[in-house]
């Protein structure tokens, strides 16, 4: 099934889940600076950010307008790209284990 979100409805969401992330994680969180990390690192902030857009995910069942039907199109692009990350890292399983969840 395909679904088109409006431009405005995609950036409204990007903005909210922007300003959430931010009141949970810090400012710094967003910040475009590269660092060097260790991996235990990379996986800890992998598991915190797969948690954050899966919390933040609606359910099926209550995508009855289009900003949830945003959300939750913005939020499932947030964590297939995680999903990603975590393959290249070669860590799903570990991921997998920390977050209690299917990725």
């Amino acid at each position: 099934m395909s679904v088109v979100v409006s431009l405005k409805d995609r950036e409204d969401e990007v903005s909210r889940a922007t300003a959430d992330y931010k009141r949970l994680f810090g400012e710094e969180a967003v910040s475009d600076k590269m660092q060097l990390v260790t991996r235990e690192q990379s996986l800890e902030r992998l598991v915190r950010d797969l948690k954050f857009w899966k919390d933040r995910c609606p359910d099926l069942a209550h995508l009855n307008c289009p900003e949830a039907i945003a959300r939750y199109a913005v939020c499932l692009n947030a964590i297939d790209n995680l999903r990603d990350l975590a393959r290249k890292l070669k860590a799903e399983e570990e991921v997998l284990r920390r977050t209690d969840r299917p990725l």
